[in-house]
């Protein structure tokens, strides 16, 4: 069947398993030269770790991205979401589409590889560069960024606001609207330099003055002064925000149960797919009515 009528495969399994059953994109290749096969693995196809199994949070793990999430001098901390694992299947999927488009003009398949691990290799890119340029080993600091100050969440008086008050000019809008002018002229903290080299003092300020307003009015206050801002949303309230319904981003499945679409718009149409989770075995006459 694959040989008939596929353009390509993608498997998952560690590597040799395949080749046991002879099912190897060698042999496959061989018998179906256009056939495009992709390879997504947990650790990659060669190295020391190349047969150990793998997961998301492994992967977090031991690719660095917990070390630099959470905050210093406490637990390590996962991404909250599987950001590993999405990120490979989308490279899986650039790496097949790619290789599709090569076989339109050249007539040959491919045989395409990704892993869990060398995708939290990519993600770590920023990180491994400082290293690597400077021997400069980043902390953690929670929801900030080790470049740019104040560039993190604020607690106001009733909630969290993510304020990125990325350059010099942001930051002196930032200070006009917490009134502490002040701050603008301080040679510790007049550029963003400084303000990185001097964090620790400056972070207990900022926070002290952000304190003092109600989320909604600092953000509106913020907005009106170009600084970028955002508020920290839980998940209850992304799912009823009105920019997820504007965008209108989830689509009621048959079983009534609401999910997020894919974030890509053609010709500013949304596809998306109606139909839920198949049960077990649900589709297996439609199946083997198609082999007889």
């Amino acid at each position: 069947m694959i040989l008939e009528k596929a353009d390509g495969v993608i498997q998952n399994l560690r590597p040799g398993i395949l080749d046991a059953f002879d099912l190897s994109a060698e042999s496959f290749r061989k018998a179906k030269p256009s056939l495009i096969w992709c390879d997504i693995g947990a650790f990659g196809a060669q190295g020391p770790m190349a047969r150990k199994p793998g997961y998301d949070p492994l992967v977090q793990a031991s690719t660095g991205i917990m070390s630099v999430t959470g905050e210093g001098n406490r637990p390590p901390v996962r991404v909250g979401i599987s950001i590993v694992d999405m990120g490979s299947g989308m490279w899986a999927v650039l790496g097949f589409l790619a290789s599709l488009i090569s076989r339109m003009k050249h007539g040959n398949g491919a045989q395409v590889s990704t892993s869990l691990f060398e995708t939290g290799l990519a993600w770590m890119m920023i990180p491994l560069a400082g290293y690597e340029a400077a021997g400069d080993v980043r902390k953690p600091y929670g929801s900030g960024v080790a470049e740019i100050v104040p560039y993190q969440a604020f607690k106001t008086s009733d909630g969290w606001l993510m304020i990125a008050a990325g350059n010099d000019n942001l930051f002196r809008k930032f200070c006009d609207v917490l009134d502490r002018k002040d701050l603008t002229t301080d040679p510790d903290f007049i550029t963003n330099s400084a303000r990185v080299i001097n964090r620790e003092k400056l972070i207990p300020i900022v926070a002290e003055a952000v304190s003092r307003f109600g989320k909604e009015e600092l953000g509106t206050r913020l907005d009106a002064a170009g600084v970028p801002n955002a508020p920290l949303l839980g998940v209850e309230d992304v799912a009823h925000h009105p920019q997820t319904k504007a965008l209108d981003m989830t689509v009621t499945c048959d079983d009534n149960l609401s999910l997020v679409s894919i974030p890509i718009s053609f010709d500013g149409v949304r596809p998306r797919n109606a139909r839920r989770a198949p049960k077990l075995g649900e589709h297996n006459a439609t199946v083997r009515a198609r082999h007889d």
